[in-house]
């Protein structure tokens, strides 16, 4: 066998040689010669991230050049053991013969590697557990837990690194007319773009905390302000800062949104519907729950006149103010030191101030 691919060798440099020659016959009469075939394969070019490759040249040259995504190796042999290390992989390879470039080849690998694999979450860490509780302080937490005879396997099932990028939670019945307000999301101790959350003295990656149908005004740092003490967030003792402080909620449906991404950048987003207790007021105005927060609009601009205007959530006149323009607030004072005033009309309408009409009216 060794006396065969010497055979083989042999017959290749004579081939080179001849065609070195030829080159420089054609050289001195002008002509172009057919350049000499030169390829390179990696085998194999699909696997599962990181695994190793052979990347062979076309035999015979003198050295050749591998041009590796994170190094360059120059070798008389035209075989070399690459690591694929990266879902979309290539590498270049060069050969010599006689000081000249023979050819250059450019090969491509591929990971298969699957995606994370995302089931519903632990909650409170307790796998029997699947149902929200209005207001109640709740642990999500997406870490990978295997089945147990306790329950089912939960969490985010990955063999490699991943993070969450994103959790957020809906509801069937928590908008404000047709646009949906999310619950704020807490993550103590609160680091940015860090979902993580302390809980009885534990910390949990890939998770966070909430209170189920609670959405808080924003802090002078741009952060929710939490209805308890939660480590990196303002806690007003005195003041509770909830939009839907007095808001009844019918029991309904939720449904918990997650995005992870894995180590080479991949978003995966899955979805889990949850029953959400029921939220009962009893600080109710006669038949009606009073809905004691107000709305108005950043651009100042929906209104009569040039007053910057403010109104009751259940008013009819929020509908045309984009939701990217909504400004809440709790009481009409805090509106009112915001620099907005009260619209006032001589009709009335149901859901407005008494008395008043909506702004635009």
């Amino acid at each position: 066998m060794e006396w065969e691919r010497d055979k083989q060798l042999g017959s290749m440099r004579s081939g080179l040689v001849l065609l070195a020659l030829a080159a420089m016959l054609a050289g001195a009469c002008g002509c172009s010669p057919d350049p000499f075939p030169f390829n390179a394969v990696l085998d194999p070019s699909t696997g599962n991230v990181p695994y190793e490759a052979r990347l062979t040249a076309t035999p015979g040259l003198d050295s050749y050049v591998f041009e590796l995504p994170d190094r360059t190796i120059e070798q008389s042999d035209a075989e070399l053991l690459v690591t694929v290390d990266t879902l979309d992989w290539s590498g270049t390879v060069s050969g010599w013969f006689a000081g000249n470039l023979v050819g250059e080849d450019t090969v491509h690998a591929t990971g298969t590697n699957p995606l994370p694999r995302i089931l519903r979450p632990l909650l409170n860490g307790d796998p029997q557990v699947w149902r929200l509780n209005p207001r109640e302080r709740t642990l999500i937490n997406f870490s990978h837990r295997e089945r147990t005879m306790a329950g089912d396997e939960t969490g985010v099932s990955f063999d490699g690194t991943w993070q969450i990028r994103e959790i957020r939670v809906e509801y069937e019945e928590k908008y404000l007319w047709g646009c949906f307000i999310p619950d704020s999301i807490f993550c103590p101790p609160h680091e940015s773009g860090v979902f993580h959350a302390l809980d009885k003295g534990v910390l949990y990656e890939n998770a966070c905390v909430i209170y189920p149908l609670y959405t808080s005004e924003e802090g002078p740092d741009g952060l929710p302000y939490a209805p308890a003490a939660e480590a990196g967030y303002l806690y007003d003792a005195i003041r509770n800062h909830n939009l839907y402080e007095s808001v009844s909620f019918p029991a309904q449906t939720a449904t918990i949104y997650v995005t992870v991404e894995d180590q080479w950048g991949r978003e995966t987003s899955a979805s889990f519907e949850i029953p959400v207790a029921e939220l009962d007021y009893r600080g109710d105005v006669g038949d009606e729950y009073e809905a004691i927060f107000y709305v108005a609009s950043q651009s100042r601009v929906i209104g009569s006149g040039s007053d910057p205007i403010y109104h009751r959530s259940t008013c009819p006149a929020i509908a045309p103010i984009p939701r990217s323009l909504r400004v809440f607030f709790k009481t009409q004072e805090a509106a009112q030191d915001a620099g907005y005033v009260r619209h006032t009309g001589t009709g009335d309408n149901p859901g407005c101030f008494p008395g008043t009409e909506p702004a635009g009216s």
